[in-house]
C-alpha cells in the first residue's frame, strides 16, 4: 500500500495487475473479503491489546476528547456520538472553521483523548495530540503501529492492522475497536454505579 498515491492511481495500478476486469459484484466480494480478515486478524490481537487500561482511563476522566481526521474522521465521529451516552463531557475537535486549538482551552489535565490516525499519519491529528499531552490530558491513540508518530505523542496505543484491497485500507476492524472500547466503557461504568450486591441478585 502506498497511502500517498491518488485513488485514481490505486485504481488503474489494480487494473494493471488483474487478468480480466471485475464487475461490481466482484469488486464487493474482494472489499468484504480483506475485510473480514482484518476482523479476524483484530480477534487474535485483542489479548495484546490494552484495553481495560484504556477503558480504565477513560472511566475515571472527567472530560473526553476525540480526534482524527481524512480516513479516520468517520471512527472519530462515531466515537463521539458513542461517548455522549454516557455520563461523560465529550467533545470532539472538528476543526472547523480553523478552531481546533480554541476547542482545546477547555481541556484540563486528568481529560483523557482519544486520537486516531493511521500512516501517513495526519499532521493535524498529531499537532492536536501533541498539544493535548503538553496539556496534561492523557492520549489514547488509536494506530496502526506502536512506533508510528501519533503512538510516541500517546501515553497508550492501540493498535489495529486493516487489510487492504485494491490500495484501499478497510475501515472495518478499526470501526469494531471503536466499538468494542464504548461498550466495555459503557458496562464499565454502569458496574460501578450499580448499588453493591445488585449483580448477586
Amino acid at each position: 500500500l502506498a497511502p500517498s498515491l491518488s485513488y485514481q492511481k490505486r485504481i488503474r495500478d489494480a487494473l494493471a495487475r488483474s487478468d480480466h476486469p471485475l464487475d461490481s459484484a466482484g469488486i464487493a466480494q474482494e472489499f468484504v473479503v480483506g475485510a473480514v480478515a482484518g476482523l479476524e486478524e483484530l480477534r487474535r490481537q485483542l489479548p495484546n491489546l490494552a484495553i481495560d487500561r484504556a477503558v480504565d482511563l477513560l472511566a475515571h476522566a472527567p472530560s473526553l476528547w476525540v480526534v482524527g481526521t481524512r480516513r479516520a474522521y468517520p471512527v472519530a465521529t462515531y466515537l463521539a456520538y458513542a461517548f455522549q451516552h454516557t455520563n461523560k463531557p465529550v467533545h470532539l475537535v472538528d476543526f472547523t472553521g480553523g478552531m481546533h486549538r480554541g476547542q482545546l482551552r477547555g481541556a484540563r489535565r486528568g481529560d483523557v483523548m482519544v486520537a486516531i490516525s493511521f500512516a501517513p499519519y495526519g499532521e493535524e491529528t498529531l499537532a492536536i495530540a501533541r498539544h493535548a499531552a503538553e496539556a496534561g490530558v492523557v492520549v489514547i491513540a488509536i494506530t496502526d503501529s506502536r512506533m508510528g508518530e501519533l503512538a510516541r505523542a500517546a501515553q497508550l496505543s492501540l493498535v489495529v492492522q486493516e487489510s487492504s484491497v485494491f490500495g484501499f485500507r478497510a475501515l472495518s476492524g478499526t470501526m469494531a475497536l471503536a466499538q468494542c472500547l464504548f461498550i466495555a466503557l459503557a458496562y464499565r461504568l454502569e458496574l460501578e454505579y450499580q448499588p453493591s450486591g445488585t449483580l448477586s441478585r
